[in-house]
């Protein structure tokens, strides 16, 4: 997904009046909450049960969070990512993404 509007950040009026702006109905809305509430995040071309050309257009205008990835280091041994994220208000902040969990688990 790109640097776009955070999905997590619209309201569910929002993104169904986004969908139907799409030419998709509004039940899409919950199909894109779903996915982000029950899954690992991962790139909306993994969002299979919405339509490709929908899926596109989500990538294009959409991310999932507010922050993006500046720097990450994987622990060969465990797996465990140390991710440095550039917040929306331009400051930084460490995490780890372990994985022992599926989805993997954030720790701030």
């Amino acid at each position: 997904m790109s640097a776009g509007r955070p999905l997590l950040e619209a309201t569910e009026s929002e993104l169904e009046a986004w969908c139907e702006g799409a030419g998709q109905p509004k039940y899409r809305a919950r199909q894109i909450r779903a996915w982000i509430a029950n899954a690992a995040p991962s790139p909306s071309n993994a969002m299979t049960d919405l339509p490709k050309a929908m899926r596109e257009k989500l990538a294009a205008e959409w991310s999932i969070f507010g922050s993006s990835v500046l720097t990450e280091a994987v622990d060969a041994e465990t797996g465990a990512a140390k991710l440095v994220l550039k917040l929306a208000d331009g400051r930084s902040t460490e995490c780890v993404l372990l994985v022992e969990d599926d989805p993997p688990a954030p720790c701030a």
